[in-house]
C-alpha cells in the first residue's frame, strides 16, 4: 500500500479482503489518506458486495465507479461521491475476494494507460501472494508496509516540494543569465575590446544560452502531460537528455558518449515519455557504476533495424547478476536501499515502450556491464 500510494499519489487508497469464501462483505485491512492509516483507523470499515460489485469481481477487470458504499467508515473517509478506481485481485480459479480501491480528488484526473497496466500487474502479483498465504498473513504484511510508509512519505513530500518550486527557480536562474549575456554582448560590440575579450565573451554567451536551455528542458520534463504522439528526431531528443545527465556524469568521472546513426528516420512517439525513459536508464547506469566504483564509459547508440529503430544504453560497469535480471522489470522491485528507490522506474519504462508498440529489454555488455535496448517502431501500430 505505501509504495502504491507514493508511486501513483492517490488522494485515498484502500485494500479490502474477504474473511471467508462466502462472505457478503470485504473488510478494509489497509489504507492511505495523505499518509498511511493504522489498523485501528479502519476497524469496522467494510464494503458490502452489491450486485454491481459482485459482477465487477467476477469480470476481474479494473473499473471506475462513482462511489463505494462503505459501512462503518470514519466520517473523514470521502467515499460516497468521489470517483474510485477498483482493481479486483484474483488469487485462483474462483472469483476474486480481494480488492484495491484508489481515488484522486482532481475531477479531471486521467490515469495514463501504461500506469493502469502497471496497476493491473501489481494486482496480479498480489493475487499470486494471496494464493500462497492465508488472510492473517496477508493482512499482517500489508500493515508492515503501512508502518514503512512514513519514511517513504517524507521523501515523496520533499520531491513534490522541489517540483512545485521549479517554475520559480527557472525565473530566478534566467534573470542573472540574461544579465550575463547582455554584458557579454556589450563587450563584443565595444570597439575598444581586443580579440581575446571578444572570444571570451562569445564563450560566456554560449555557456549562458546552454544553461538557459537546460533549465527549460528540466522544467518541461517535470510538468505532467497527457501522451502526445508526433514525429520525433530521436538523435536530437537523446542529445537533449544527455545534456541534462552530463554534469552528474562529469562529477562521477564517467564519460558520456553519443554514437548516432546520421540518417536515422524519424519515429512516431511521445518525446516527453521517451525522454523520461532515457533519463531513468542513464541515471540508473551512472548510479550503478558509482556504487560499484567500476566502469567509466556510458554510451547511447542509435541504429535502424528494418522498420524498427533501436536505442542502446550501454555501460561498462559491474553488470547485473542473473538473479536480479529475472526480476528487474517487476513492479516495485529495487536493489536500492529503502527510501532511495520505488522500484517503478524500469517497470514504467517498459510500459511506455510497449504503449509505443515497442519493447525495453536487457542484454549483457561484451566485456562487462549492462545494455538496455529500446525497440521503437517507425510508425506506432494503430496510429
Amino acid at each position: 500500500m505505501p509504495r502504491l500510494a507514493t508511486a501513483f499519489r492517490p488522494s485515498q487508497a484502500l485494500a479490502f479482503l474477504a474473511s471467508a469464501p462466502d462472505s457478503v462483505t470485504l473488510a478494509a485491512v489497509a489504507g492511505w489518506d495523505t499518509g498511511p492509516l493504522d489498523q485501528g483507523a479502519l476497524e469496522g470499515t467494510a464494503l458490502p458486495l452489491t450486485d454491481e460489485l459482485t459482477r465487477l469481481l467476477e469480470h476481474g477487470q479494473p473499473a471506475w465507479v462513482a462511489g463505494i458504499p462503505l459501512t462503518g467508515a470514519p466520517a473523514w473517509l470521502r467515499h460516497a461521491a468521489t470517483p474510485w478506481l477498483l482493481l479486483p485481485i484474483r488469487s485462483g480459479e474462483a472469483s476474486p475476494r480481494c480488492l484495491l480501491a484508489l481515488s484522486w480528488d482532481d475531477p479531471g484526473f486521467d490515469l495514463p494507460p501504461e500506469e493502469l497496466r502497471v496497476l493491473e500487474g501489481l494486482a496480479g502479483q498480489i493475487g499470486v501472494a494471496l494464493a500462497r498465504e492465508d488472510r492473517a498473513a496477508v493482512a499482517g504484511a500489508l500493515q508492515v508496509q503501512v508502518s514503512q510508509a512514513r519514511a517513504h512519505l517524507v521523501e515523496v513530500e520533499r520531491l513534490a516540494t522541489i517540483g512545485q518550486s521549479m517554475a520559480g527557480l527557472v525565473h530566478d536562474i534566467n534573470a542573472p543569465l540574461t544579465a550575463l549575456m547582455t554584458l557579454a554582448q556589450m563587450i563584443q560590440s565595444d570597439p575598444g575590446a581586443d580579440g581575446t575579450s571578444r572570444d571570451r565573451s562569445g564563450h560566456i554567451i554560449h555557456a549562458a544560452q546552454r544553461a538557459q536551455r537546460l533549465v527549460r528542458e528540466l522544467l518541461t520534463m517535470t510538468k505532467p502531460r497527457p501522451p502526445t504522439f508526433e514525429a520525433v528526431d530521436l538523435n536530437a531528443l537523446i542529445k537533449q537528455t544527455m545534456d541534462l545527465e552530463r554534469p552528474q556524469c562529469s562529477v562521477a568521472g564517467i564519460k558520456l558518449i553519443g554514437d548516432f546513426q546520421t540518417d536515422l528516420p524519424r519515429v512516431t512517439a511521445d518525446p516527453h515519455r521517451l525522454g523520461q525513459v532515457l533519463m531513468n536508464l542513464l541515471g540508473n547506469a551512472r548510479q550503478a557504476m558509482e556504487a560499484a566504483e567500476k566502469g567509466r564509459n556510458l554510451t547511447v547508440r542509435t541504429r535502424r533495424r528494418g522498420e524498427m529503430v533501436d536505442i542502446q544504453v550501454v555501460d561498462d560497469g559491474p553488470g547485473i547478476p542473473a538473479e536480479v535480471k529475472a526480476k528487474i522489470f517487476d513492479w516495485f522491485f529495487t536493489t536500492k536501499p529503502p527510501g532511495e528507490g520505488t522500484g517503478l522506474g524500469l517497470a514504467v519504462s517498459r510500459e511506455i515502450l510497449q504503449a509505443h508498440g515497442g519493447n525495453l529489454r536487457l542484454e549483457d555488455t561484451p566485456g562487462g556491464g549492462a545494455t538496455f535496448i529500446l525497440d521503437i517502431p517507425r510508425e506506432r501500430p494503430g496510429a
